[in-house]
């Protein structure tokens, strides 16, 4: 078995294993004879809302409500960073498709991937941070926007009540002087928030967007380009936070919004918001959505899940594959010229490092010993995490979604959960975290 914990005293692998409940002896951890994180389920309000039949999952996809909000979302949903250039509009129509018709998805969510975190030596390239208003990925003055056009022409043949439709608002962003009709660069202001909203319900033919995300924290945080906190940098507009939820509530009461949400935040950043709301009576926030995956779980799970739990906010998981690495193709040295990894050199860099590379390779060996693709197991790993509401799944093709999807099929016994577990205490817990040139 890969990683065993043989170098622990028998006391010392027992109590570390059975944190997360995840000892081959169940009946020692919990009376239910589950492992903790499964029978969290109903202290994290993740039991499913309900289950819908699909003829291509054995057992339906589930249903569950979004943290506070009256949002029903499906277990899995379609990003679409990639819509109106990588994916072209035909292409973009046939995926959205094939996720509603055939596997019942409801959910469409326009992802924000995580900024660059690695301190980045003198010739590296960083990569802005982005939202559904610059979409298509890369940014560019030309094409912002195509993913909402795209969108709202797929939504011209579909019932809007059938579709939950998820958008994110820009943050403070330097150089990008085309986003705003006044030029001035983007903020997540009062004004700005109600500039972006009306500009995408306008763009996708809708008079609604169930789900409004703020793309990025709008003051000096460490999710917004490295792992460490610099106090010297700290600084933040402490009114904004009421400011950005009145803007949503203007939205809500014109029937423009039903939820807010946030995106690439904190604990710190949630408690705000959460503060804010409860002190003067605005919208709460009804989720977080968050980088998540085997290659960057520790952040979440140790800090950002308590936020969430204790305060009934839904979290979901962008980057399942983390940006394609986890399917094992880069690790095997079959990337091309047009694979995300070098399309996005700061946002997938963290995913170059040796060892994240020897994280992926060790993530594969164990989908080999059990039949599985290193996707598969990827996939079915976040899928199964009962706090994660919705895993957001990005496609460049029909095919591509369908295999993505398809892993709601592939559930994960004891033996990988053990597995997975114990390659993660001993030798990966943060691969992701370095300095690597690009």
């Amino acid at each position: 078995m890969p990683g065993e914990l043989s170098s622990m005293g028998r006391s010392t692998r027992a109590l570390l294993i059975s944190f997360l409940g995840l000892s081959r002896g169940f009946q020692n951890h919990n009376h239910h004879g589950l492992p903790g994180y499964l029978r969290a389920k109903t202290l994290l309000g993740s039991k499913p809302f309900e289950v819908k039949e699909s003829e291509f999952l054995r057992e339906g996809m589930e249903f569950r409500r979004l943290g506070s909000s009256d949002l029903i979302v499906s277990k899995a949903c379609v990003g679409t960073m990639m819509f109106g250039d990588q994916v072209d509009e035909a292409t973009a129509v046939g995926i959205l498709d094939a996720a509603f018709d055939d596997f019942s998805v409801n959910f469409i969510v326009h992802t924000t991937p995580c900024l660059p975190r690695l301190p980045v030596q003198a010739n590296t390239v960083s990569f802005a941070q982005e939202t559904s208003e610059l979409y298509p990925m890369p940014a560019d003055r030309s094409t912002h926007g195509a993913a909402d056009r795209i969108v709202g022409k797929w939504l011209e043949g579909r019932a809007r009540e059938d579709v939950v439709l998820a958008s994110n608002v820009a943050g403070s962003g330097a150089g990008i002087d085309w986003l705003r009709k006044d030029g001035q660069r983007p903020r997540a202001t009062k004004a700005q928030i109600i500039e972006s909203v009306e500009a995408s319900l306008e763009r996708l033919g809708t008079d609604y967007i169930d789900l409004i995300q703020i793309g990025w924290p709008d003051r000096y945080s460490p999710s917004a380009g490295s792992d460490f906190f610099n106090v010297e940098e700290a600084s933040e507009d402490a009114d904004l936070y009421s400011e950005q939820l009145e803007a949503i509530r203007d939205l809500v009461d014109q029937g423009k919004v039903r939820a807010v949400g946030l995106s690439n935040e904190t604990p710190y950043g949630l408690m705000r918001f959460l503060e804010a709301a409860k002190a003067r009576d605005l919208p709460v926030v009804a989720s977080v959505q968050h980088a998540y995956n085997l290659l960057e779980r520790n952040a979440l799970e140790t800090s950002m899940l308590e936020a969430c739990t204790y305060s009934n906010t839904g979290i979901l998981a962008h980057s399942p594959l983390a940006g394609g690495a986890l399917t094992g193709k880069y690790a095997k040295k079959e990337a091309t010229e047009e694979n995300r990894l070098k399309l996005f050199p700061g946002y997938t860099a963290r995913y170059l490092l040796p060892s994240a590379e020897a994280a992926v390779i060790a993530y594969a060996d164990v989908a080999e010993n059990y039949g599985l693709t290193p996707a598969q197991l990827a996939l079915s790993w976040c899928y199964s995490r009962p706090f994660i509401a919705s895993t957001v799944i990005g496609a460049t093709s029909v095919e591509q979604i369908r295999e993505n999807l398809m892993a709601l099929n592939c559930p994960l016994t004891e033996e990988m959960e053990q597995d997975i577990f114990e390659l993660y205490c001993n030798d990966h817990r943060d691969p992701t975290i370095g300095i690597v040139e690009v």
